[in-house]
């Protein structure tokens, strides 16, 4: 008997059958290498794997959203495509009738059931904008979850379905009455704009059921909670205006849409300073460039370190001691530059001309702060060597900061850097860069750390 989990190699398809179908077919998949597969898309749009039936047969459904194109799959050794299309019979839902506890009303966290044809064509659900939760979807019956909203009183239900590349939606007949629950936090004052730094304040009941905010990628704690108040500050990570929504966390996994679309200034950068947002640099076995120059704003790779290495400020490095990674001085030492290469030939084995070190500045001291605070707000002016020293902040003085609680700094800290004479002790340029996220990676080498940096003119 064939070993159904035996694959040798990256997945190969000679065939599938049918060659087109509805969200909802089952398409058969011969080939081989397909019992590890854990990928199938079609047209580019994952499709549910049904069974894996042997090394050489795999079945799959065509879900909602999938596109007309070729069926990919792929397994921990590489990926295999067909030769030939499948083709998606778009298909439009028709909705009969959505049944809740009380006619008219939606509870929030209800579970509501929906009857009709074609529903497994349908992608997704919304009502008043916020995405509610698919419990399951049969071609005549579906559930999903009301969404937790707050300050909407009214709304329809709206099903999204795909028809070609364009995504279309059908609106219930019937305008449901929104009713709280006791077992989840409402607001009922909110702001609709604010800048980043600023705390707002949200009011309402049950506040105390939350445990966390979340505004766009970023998970915000609370300056202070009551049951009827919280208190919590935008993240200053933002480099420009934006509009997102404010979810509230609670009950460990459900949400509340707390301010639908709010608006998030950033104060204009001051024209006498220099700022680069999110600066991503990749440690010497990263496919992203290591060198950085705060005088440009320009990311480089290992092919044009002869040309640039003048120009080189920053860069990061694996320092597998302490399972991180750390920026580094360019003129720290010779062993430095080797650890990365071109075409697996070893970079030159000097020192990089320029003198950099480096200072994590400190919240609790009052003048670093100032400038903490500024950085991170973006509203800092002009800088120079002169103007820092007149502020007493001491020169800096490590050569190679390192990521992590144990080391110099986190995620979240500024640290000056200042860029000296060739002997080291007279300062002639000064910047400041905010750690915004840092990726470490099994492979250390392939780490990442993201930055904002600002630069004196």
């Amino acid at each position: 008997m064939e070993d159904v989990h035996t694959a040798v190699g990256a997945p190969v398809i000679t065939s599938f059958e049918p060659v087109s179908g509805a969200p909802g077919s089952e398409i058969r998949i011969t080939g081989s290498s397909l019992s590890s597969v854990d990928t199938v898309r079609i047209g580019g749009a994952v499709v549910k794997i049904k069974n894996r039936i042997t090394n050489a047969s795999l079945l799959v459904e065509v879900t909602a959203g999938a596109k007309s194109g070729k069926v990919q799959v792929r397994n921990p050794k590489g990926s295999g495509e067909s030769s030939d299309n499948f083709e998606v019979t778009y298909v439009v839902p028709a909705i009969r009738s959505i049944v809740t506890a009380e006619p008219g009303e939606m509870v929030f966290g209800e579970i509501v059931t929906v009857k009709g044809s074609n529903l497994k064509a349908v992608s997704g659900i919304e009502m008043a904008g916020a995405e509610a939760t698919l419990i399951y979807t049969l071609d005549s019956e579906l559930q999903f979850k009301v969404p937790f909203l707050s300050g909407v009183s009214q709304a329809q239900v709206t099903f999204y379905y795909q028809e070609g590349e364009s995504r279309q939606s059908i609106l219930s007949d019937e305008v449901y009455t929104l009713v709280s629950s006791d077992l989840a936090p409402r607001v009922d004052e909110a702001p609709a704009q604010a800048m980043i730094g600023e705390q707002i304040i949200l009011k309402g009941t049950n506040l105390d059921l939350a445990h966390a905010a979340v505004v766009g990628s970023y998970t915000v704690e609370f300056d202070s909670k009551t049951a009827t108040e919280i208190k919590l500050t935008l993240p200053t990570t933002f480099h420009q205006d934006t509009t997102l929504d404010l979810i509230l966390l609670f009950n460990e996994t459900e949400q509340l849409v707390a301010i639908k679309d709010l608006r998030i200034t950033v104060p204009a950068i001051s024209d006498e300073v220099l700022f680069w947002p999110e600066v991503t640099l990749g440690a010497e076995a990263s496919d992203l460039a290591p060198f950085f120059d705060p005088k440009t704003g320009n990311t480089y790779t290992p092919y044009e370190y002869q040309a640039v290495k003048n120009s080189i400020y920053i860069y990061p490095l694996s320092y597998g001691s302490g399972n991180t990674i750390q920026l580094n001085n360019p003129a720290n030492n010779t062993t430095q530059a080797p650890r990365f290469s071109c075409d697996e030939v070893a970079l030159p084995a000097e020192q990089i001309p320029n003198v950099v070190k480096y200072r994590v500045l400190k919240t609790t001291t009052s003048r670093e702060n100032v400038y903490i605070e500024q950085v991170k707000t973006k509203t800092l002016g002009k800088i120079s060597p002169e103007i820092i020293a007149e502020a007493g902040i001491s020169n800096a003085g490590t050569s190679t900061p390192r990521y992590g609680s144990d080391q110099q700094f986190v995620t979240g800290d500024v640290l000056m850097f200042q860029k000296f004479d060739p002997t080291g002790v007279t300062v002639l340029e000064v910047g400041f860069i905010e750690i915004l996220a840092v990726d470490i990676q099994p492979v250390l080498g392939e780490s990442t750390v993201t930055f904002n940096c600002f630069f004196q003119k």
